[in-house]
Formats: C-alpha cells, structure tokens, sequence
C-alpha cells in the first residue's frame, strides 16, 4: 500500500490552520476494517466519521485468515451504525469504498463474498449517510471538494450535492486512475489540492498518509488516527 509523503508534494505543514467554528468536534478518518474508531463512545460532542468503512487492507492483516478478516469489517461496520443510530450527535459521511456497495459498483479490494450484506447496510440505513458535513467555516467530506469538479457539474452550491447523483460522484481524478483533472468528493487525491479553492476550510481522509498533513485552509488526515478539531487547531485526541 502507498503512504503519501505530502512534503514532496507541497511545501508547508501549518500548526494553526484556519479554522473559525463555535465547538469542538471529533474528527474520524477512514476505517477501513480498523477498531481505532472505538473510544469515539467516550468523546462528548459532534463526531464525524469520513466515510470508507470497508475494504481492509490485506497487508495489515497478513497473519490473520483474510476471510475471517472481512467478516469483522462487516460487523464493526455493523457496530458504527448502531453508534450512529444511539447518538445523534454522529454522523457518517460516505467513501468511494462505501459507495462501490450503495450503488453496486466494484471498487479495489471489493469483497463479492459479503457484497449484498455491504449493499443492504448502505442502502437500509441510507439516511444515516452523506457526502459533506458543514459546521461554521468547516466543510468535511471523504477526499475533498474542488471548485473545478463543482463546476463541471454544475453544482453552483456545496448543499446541491446530491449523495444519489453516481453521475457526478463517481469521477476519480488522473491520480487514482481516473479521466478527470479534479476529482469528486469521494476520489480527489490530496495531491492534486490547491493552496485555496473553496470559501471554506476543509478536512477530509481518502490519501493514505503516515502523519495528518495540515495547511493553512484544509487538511488531509487519513492516517488511522482521531482528531480533536477546535477553532484555528487539530490535535490528535485519545483517551
């Protein structure tokens, strides 16, 4: 698997990013089969999880039998939802890997033996999902919303964007493979971010990095770890 090193790609980390919201919130980066998500339970406040909550990686289960491996992703998905629907302070944004079961389209690492599983969580528990979450100045999503991929599709407001619109998600950008220069918020890759592209300060997951990578107006935070995100600050948090 690849881990980006974002500081051949840009060049400056920014420790007080800008950030203008009234209240903390817990910031939950990719899942992917992973249990880091657990202590979430303990935090008092709005808590968001960026979405791709299936799909593991195989070689960070190397020793373990890799259906055995795919069958706890399914129930630790199981066990986000039922954190979800007790408390109504979470919310669940959704991911390229997440949407490949929704809108049954195979994405890498797809798990065909448990598809329609994934398939009916998504789509029985749909309103528990969406592509974006706002607070104040704060815009989260999956991979990152450009103004080129707005534009493209015509989306004239980050409140249009349609979680059903598989037209206009489902566009990966040239790095993940794609056609597209600007991907969607389900597939931009951190790389291709400007310094400044939206009105708003942005967080999102989705570039596997081995440290958060924090700039002046977004921040990328894909790296297996939960973040406590306050006015102009991003700290890890845990118990």
């Amino acid at each position: 698997v690849c881990f980006i090193n974002m500081t051949e790609a840009i060049t400056k980390t920014l420790e007080s990013p800008k950030i203008d919201i009234s209240k903390e919130i817990l910031v939950i980066p990719d899942i992917h089969g992973r249990i880091f998500w657990k202590d979430a339970t303990k935090f008092d406040g709005e808590i968001i999880f960026l979405g791709d909550y299936v799909d593991p990686y195989p070689h960070e289960f190397k020793d373990q039998d890799i259906n055995k491996v795919q069958e706890n992703t399914l129930v630790n998905f199981e066990e986000i939802l039922e954190f979800a629907k007790s408390n109504n302070k979470v919310h669940l944004l959704i991911g390229n890997h997440d949407y490949s079961y929704f809108k049954d389209i195979p994405c890498c690492r797809h798990d065909y033996i448990r598809d329609k599983e994934f398939h009916n969580l998504f789509t029985d528990n749909k309103e528990l999902f969406s592509v974006i979450y706002l607070i104040d100045n704060l815009l989260l999503s999956h991979a990152g919303i450009h103004k080129e991929w707005m534009n493209f599709n015509k989306i004239s407001n980050i409140k249009e964007i349609d979680i059903d619109n598989e037209g206009s998600l489902w566009q990966p950008d040239y790095m993940r493979g794609g056609d597209f220069f600007s991907g969607s918020p389900l597939w931009a890759d951190a790389r291709t971010f400007p310094d400044k592209d939206i009105e708003y300060y942005q967080i999102f997951g989705h570039t596997q990095l081995k440290e958060p990578y924090i700039q002046e107006t977004w921040a990328c935070l894909d790296c297996h770890k939960m973040f406590k995100v306050s006015k102009n600050n991003i700290e890890e948090w845990k118990i």
